[in-house]
């Protein structure tokens, strides 16, 4: 089972054996829950009578089911699941059990926060990679303007001293305002 919300629900996430009933309860409640103790415990507990312990009301339980072995995963401080081993009516477990599902809970743990961090940093490298095209394509544009700018400056003095030195029929007065004006235009680009 995992945490999820802030630590205040755990919900399953893989299964191997159970029941049906077992295998699709609803999320159980971590606040006065006794998977809750076990994980701000945060410590391997075994519970000989799991039946009398959880009193049938937190979550299911199987009747084949007498003892139950639960790990917190712990990373950082942080509550990220439980790992429950269950025992049937002739199965109890002890230290070396505990011990065992010990290091294989820790083992989990790091794996689980691990592979969010990979996450992460491949969103933050994500991030990085889109800011970057932006910041190209910004000087690209910024290289392009430059680029227009500068003979559009020539174009504009000469076509402005060569219609100061020359008179235009009304016809041609009339098109070279729209060039002055279009000039004035891209220069706005």
């Amino acid at each position: 089972m995992r945490a999820i919300a802030a630590a205040t629900l755990l919900l399953m996430s893989a299964c191997h054996g159970g029941s049906d009933k077992y295998r699709q309860q609803p999320d159980v409640p971590l606040r006065n829950s006794l998977l809750g103790k076990i994980i701000r415990a945060a410590k391997p507990t075994i519970i000989k009578d799991l039946h009398a312990e959880n009193n049938g009301s937190e979550f299911h339980v199987d009747d084949s089911v007498r003892s139950m072995l639960a790990v917190p995963l712990v990373t950082k401080g942080k509550p990220l699941g439980i790992l429950c081993l269950y025992g049937g009516k002739r199965r109890c477990f002890d230290a070396d059990d505990e011990r065992l599902l010990g290091s294989l809970g820790r083992a989990a743990a790091m794996a689980i926060e691990n592979a969010r961090s990979h996450r992460r940093m491949l969103a933050a490298e994500e991030a990085l990679r889109s800011a970057e095209k932006f910041s190209m394509l910004g000087e690209l544009a910024a290289g392009l303007a430059h680029e227009i700018r500068n003979p559009l400056t020539t174009i504009k003095m000469l076509f402005s001293s060569m219609s100061l030195q020359q008179k235009f029929l009304a016809e041609s007065q009339q098109v070279v305002e729209i060039v002055n004006k279009q000039i004035n235009r891209l220069e706005t680009i």
